[in-house]
């Protein structure tokens, strides 16, 4: 009764002082509870959000660290309210690079998307010209956090910057230069693309996306049978994702005969390997998608119908956090849907 009388009286005194009392306190309250699986990390935490409130730009590794590790207990926990109050005490941090990118994070395990790529915006500015004392291995995934995002907003450039930061951090991680060779070939840089592809081979040859970036930066240089190539080695390390990046590339030469022919083969590859992560759920959802497109393309509006349906059928929840294109989200297969259905009857749009 006593510990129960303590939480309440923690929560009392934020409702009654929430002007002057740090936001900080709220998470602390379920500490005092028995069998409470965040006790430990919420006391930690409490002082990380202290240190982060007074000055954001020295906060330490361990203060980031023992935040997130409490954010993922009450997300494993499903301490939803416990999360909503951390995220709340990071809204009113004083703005810095730490914290900016924190609010970012623990958003992400909210599950408020929308939020979390707003403050990862803020974080993107704030931490563009941070002093250099972000040098922890810990947090690489700060910068490979805000190119991705400058990567998906268009914003190449910046994106290649903070690829290059994280780099200089952990200059064994592969998947860093997988993310710099995609900025470097979406600005147009494809001597630096292909730089990085073969650092990210080196590293780690068996890594399929490597030879994907660097198949599409020597297709977008004219070498196609280059390409070719290396999405032969992806078919022999991943067969179906091969076979989707063979088939991308004859729909890109125009060739989309023989497009479909390998889509549909990946599809069947795909299906029969009985996916149960996301990333495989996702390959097919944009498998059925580009065998759609390609249908549509030679005018065969049934058969792209009914893959644009297919594709709604198989898109997995957040896919569209997975990929810039087009058809990713529910509404853009329903709007796909209803354009074929307008141009099989021949009525105009209503736009």
């Amino acid at each position: 009764m006593a510990s129960i009388l303590a939480a309440t009286a923690l929560l009392a005194r934020y409702a009654l002082h929430r002007r002057s009392a740090p936001h900080y306190t709220i998470p602390l309250a379920h500490a005092f509870l028995k069998n409470d699986p965040c006790a430990e990390y919420s006391k930690q935490a409490a002082g990380a959000l202290t240190a982060l409130h007074k000055e954001p730009r020295t906060a330490k590794t361990e203060a980031l660290q023992s935040v997130m590790r409490f954010a993922q207990c009450c997300r494993d926990s499903q301490e939803w309210p416990r999360l909503d109050a951390l995220a709340s005490s990071l809204w009113t941090a004083p703005r810095a690079c730490q914290s900016d990118w924190l609010l970012g994070r623990v958003l992400e395990l909210d599950e408020d998307y929308t939020s979390a790529q707003e403050a990862l915006n803020r974080a993107r500015f704030s931490c563009r010209n941070a002093p250099a004392l972000l040098s922890n291995p810990e947090l690489v995934d700060l910068y490979s956090d805000l190119g991705r995002l400058a990567l998906d907003q268009g914003q190449y450039r910046e994106a290649v910057d903070f690829f290059r930061k994280a780099i200089k951090i952990d200059p064994r991680a592969y998947f860093l230069y997988i993310q710099l060779a995609q900025a470097c070939r979406m600005r147009g840089d494809y001597r630096c693309a292909l730089k990085a592809d073969a650092r990210a081979k080196t590293i780690n040859p068996k890594e399929t996306d490597a030879y994907i970036q660097e198949g599409y930066a020597k297709f977008a240089r004219g070498d196609v049978k280059g390409a070719r190539k290396d999405f032969q080695q992806v078919a022999s390390l991943n067969a179906p994702l091969g076979q989707h990046h063979i088939a991308t590339l004859y729909a890109e030469s125009g060739d989309l005969t023989q497009s479909i022919h390998y889509y549909e083969v990946a599809l069947r590859r795909f299906i029969n390997s009985q996916p149960s992560d996301f990333r495989t759920a996702s390959d097919i959802t944009h498998t059925f998608r580009n065998l759609a497109d390609s249908y549509r393309k030679i005018g065969k509006k049934d058969l792209a119908e009914k893959a644009y349906r297919k594709a709604l059928g198989t898109a997995p929840e957040g896919t569209v956090r997975l990929s810039a294109g087009p058809f990713t989200t529910e509404a853009d297969v329903e709007a796909a849907v209803a354009a074929v259905a307008r141009l099989a009857a021949r009525t105009p749009s209503p736009d």
